[in-house]
């Protein structure tokens, strides 16, 4: 990626369209419930009038997204700038999600090879990510997850270039689109101001992070909810301890290797305790090999030399995200998902270990060749219908009658303009009994007239739960606690 060449850029621009198709392919109809459809509500109410909160249809409740996204704006931002260039809001955040996903294919080989010097491990690091079962699957939903991976590794490629201000700007629009990532941050900062042959730069990147994230916040003005003292406690010491750690690392070589041991270690006990966590579920380093292929990457970097101090970084940075990722919920492989990039940098570092050993270059392509057979051959999952649209189909949008349910926020995207309303006792209207019904909140009942049975796809809550496919019943009448 020399200054000045535009044609060390084509390999690059040919692969950034061969990942746009591919993951246009894998992309899900269906939408993660409640994500989904809050990422699209705030969409909706940034479009309407600047700030991510919109009526559900006209008597409707008022849609306010839960703290944990009310931390995302920037997703929502970039959708509603679309929504308003005249795409619906379901086909906005598609173009986004899609266009993220192959910008992460794409620049994270450019960052292997910028960090290595070798086309084969810029080869070997996005063939990984085109490969992963697990982030084909959940890029292939409509959220900020590849938006905020893409710039995670977008802001490390300008700061490795030595562009500092862009890169920190980046930085910051990555926090805005997922806030587990100012962990890494924090971090990477904070080793930066320790070290003088850095401080001085450190200044400009810090600057414009914050400034990045304060212009997304002052442009959507979400409703903010503090986090609990725990929490911050907990991320505080955790990012504290890692900025001790790999400083202290670079500064002393000899502690490099066992640092990035150590971190490395605490990166895979994460994913243990995660397939522990997800009782009945297979190993996550057993249905997606990629993370393994990134691990032992990591682990051959470590003997290297040259590349004993990006191999702890990256380590460092997984065992970081991993337990962020671990503490919010240890039985959501999506968040698995984030780590793959990051190790399909180390599994760069590991390829360019072997061909800086001067063994058989042969060798070290079995890993792209067996990410494309893996790519071409393994047929990727499917996450079937989606069971809220399927009864949204039945029903009418164009009613003035308030439904009732106890999902709001997917009903009030779907049937607008129809006034949607949160099940509750004593409310009065078009009560829907479904599956939603069943599993948040079972203690609620409605006495009234049956109007309709509306069939089914069925409602999965978690992995290894039974599947909910019986009718949902549609009541006028008004919503009571069951039993009384």
């Amino acid at each position: 990626m020399s200054r000045g060449r535009p044609a060390s850029l084509l390999p690059f621009a040919a692969l950034g369209l061969l990942a746009a198709a591919l993951r246009t392919l894998q992309f899900h109809h269906a939408l993660v419930y409640p994500d989904g459809y809050q990422y699209l509500l705030m969409a909706r109410g940034i479009a309407e009038h600047g700030r991510p909160i919109t009526r559900l249809g006209p008597g409707g409740d008022l849609f306010v997204p839960n703290p944990d996204a009310a931390l995302k704006p920037l997703f929502p931002l970039l959708v509603a700038m679309l929504h308003l260039g005249g795409l619906s809001l379901r086909a906005a955040g598609e173009v986004v999600t899609v266009l993220a996903e192959a910008t992460v294919v794409v620049l994270t080989g450019a960052l292997a090879r910028r960090l290595t010097r070798s086309a084969l491990a810029a080869v070997v690091a996005s063939a990984l990510c085109l490969a992963s079962p697990g982030l084909a699957f959940w890029s292939g939903f409509a959220g900020p997850d590849s938006l905020a991976s893409a710039l995670a590794l977008a802001a490390a490629l300008a700061l490795v270039s030595r562009r500092y201000a862009t890169g920190g700007a980046l930085a910051g629009l990555c926090v805005a689109a997922r806030p587990e990532y100012a962990l890494l941050a924090v971090v990477a900062g904070a080793v930066a101001i320790s070290r003088r042959d850095s401080r001085t730069a450190a200044v400009p990147a810090i600057a414009a992070a914050a400034a990045a994230v304060g212009s997304v916040l002052v442009l959507t003005r979400p409703p903010l909810v503090h986090p609990s003292s725990r929490l911050l406690v907990e991320a505080a010491a955790a990012a504290i301890l890692t900025a001790i750690l790999v400083g202290v690392a670079l500064r002393q070589p000899r502690l490099v290797a066992p640092t990035g041991l150590l971190a490395t270690g605490a990166a895979v006990g994460l994913g243990a305790a995660a397939w522990e966590a997800r009782v009945g579920s297979p190993s996550l380093l057993e249905t997606d090999w990629p993370l393994t292929i990134g691990i032992a990457g990591l682990l051959l970097a470590l003997l290297v030399p040259s590349l004993r101090a990006g191999a702890c970084c990256l380590a460092a940075s997984a065992a970081l995200l991993g337990s962020a990722y671990y503490a919010k919920n240890p039985e959501l492989p999506r968040y698995a998902a984030q780590l793959l990039p990051l190790l399909a940098l180390g599994s760069a570092l590991g390829t360019a270990a072997v061909v800086r050993s001067q063994r058989s270059v042969l060798a070290s392509t079995i890993v792209p060749a067996a990410a494309v057979a893996a790519l071409v051959l393994t047929p990727q999952p499917r996450p079937g219908p989606d069971p809220f649209a399927a009864i949204a189909g039945q029903l009418d949008n164009h009613s003035t009658r308030p439904l009732l349910t106890a999902a709001p926020d997917a009903y009030g995207l779907l049937l607008a303009p129809r006034p949607v309303a949160s099940l509750a006792a004593g409310r009065r209207g078009l009560a829907l009994l479904d599956a939603a019904q069943r599993t948040y909140e079972p203690k609620l009942d409605a006495r009234g007239a049956e109007v309709a049975r509306l069939t089914s796809t069925g409602f999965l809550l978690r992995a290894g739960a039974p599947v909910d496919r019986r009718p949902a019943l549609l009541i006028s009448g008004r919503v009571v606690m069951r039993g009384r």
